[in-house]
Formats: C-alpha cells, structure tokens, sequence
C-alpha cells in the first residue's frame, strides 16, 4: 500500500518502505539523501497526482 503525501518525510527513514507489498529494505532514499547532504546538497520530494518527484538541490557557490 503506498502512502499518502503526509509521509514523505518518512522517505528518507533508514528502512522506512512507502509499499510494503514490494522488495527492498527501504534503504534508497536514505542512501540518497545522506550522499547528497555529503556534497553540501538536499534531497526534496514532492508529490502531485500520485506523481512522485526527487530533485537534488545543491547550494550555491559561496554559501556553504
């Protein structure tokens, strides 16, 4: 069952899974998330429609 836009700031749990019917250990989009923090940058997800989006979003030179 796949959750609704309030728990997409649970996406990023370590072994959090948004469907529990599907494979994985829910360790993705923490991974993802961890790696970009790592490079001064922040994973942001939204959803529309049941359309889920990831971007990456970087800082800009000099404000880190």
């Amino acid at each position: 069952m796949l959750h609704s836009l309030g728990d997409l700031s649970r996406l990023t749990s370590a072994y959090y899974q948004a469907d529990v019917l599907s494979d994985g250990a829910g360790l993705g989009l923490w991974l993802s998330s961890r790696i970009a923090e790592l490079h001064g940058a922040r994973l942001l997800l939204s959803e529309k429609n049941n359309v889920f989006e990831a971007r990456v979003q970087f800082a800009s030179p000099g404000t880190t």
